[in-house]
């Protein structure tokens, strides 16, 4: 261990390498990580309720899903600020690398839905998550899931919920019995985030913010 006075109030001890600071919190067992999220509001029976009701309502569906005639889909947002695409990125070691931006605050949000059974997204941007840019996702995954029903999967957002959303959906369904609804909406149990399958299965804001810009650059 070196040794430097006055470097430190407390212990007046530094360590010339970063590596032992490193090897120093690993024999304390401590390790650098990312907080997860939790809501002190979140109630667990009613999160295994919502559990069991999901497990229940995939035996329904089974038989349809398994013909094709019905897709599970999973859904969340993802709302992106521009700072996001800042961040450690692959380039020339002699060179900067300059991510322009003139806003940083400046944000996009991405719905997304996830094929419960194949495993492939729906991404599409929207400007804000609200109940018109809702309503225009499902009509863009009735366009691509033409004549199959949808079984949509997600949070109590109140543009979820809203009388404006209930309306469309009451419009979509019109004059059909409950079996044979074109879109079925889902709510997961409130207040518990980490049971969003998307944002247990797809991708992380970081990821997601990668493969967005590297779509860009294709595009």
């Amino acid at each position: 261990m070196h040794k430097r006075s006055g470097t430190r109030p407390l212990f007046d001890v530094e360590y010339v390498s970063k590596q032992s600071y490193y090897d120093l919190r690993h024999e304390a067992g401590l390790s650098y990580k990312k907080a997860q999220q939790s809501n002190p509001k979140k109630a667990p029976q009613a999160v295994e309720l919502k559990k069991k009701e999901l497990i229940e309502l995939g035996k329904q569906w089974a038989a349809e899903v398994k013909k094709g005639e019905t897709i599970v889909l999973l859904e969340d947002k993802c709302p992106l600020h521009h700072r996001d695409a800042q961040g450690y990125v692959w380039g020339p070691s002699e060179q900067r690398v300059v991510v322009e931006m003139k806003n940083e605050s400046e944000r996009q949000t991405y719905y997304g839905a996830l094929d419960s059974m194949q495993g492939n997204v729906v991404l599409k941007e929207f400007k804000k998550g609200e109940t018109k840019a809702t309503t225009a996702f499902i009509d863009h995954l009735l366009k691509i899931y033409r004549g199959k029903k949808i079984k949509l999967i997600w949070d109590g957002a109140i543009y979820h919920t809203s009388a404006e959303f209930r309306t469309y959906l009451e419009e979509i369904n019109k004059g059909l019995e409950r079996k044979d609804w074109r879109v079925e909406c889902i709510c997961l149990a409130p207040y518990a985030p980490e049971e969003k399958p998307p944002r247990v299965c797809v991708v992380s804001r970081e990821k997601l913010t990668a493969r967005v810009l590297a779509l860009m650059q294709v595009i």
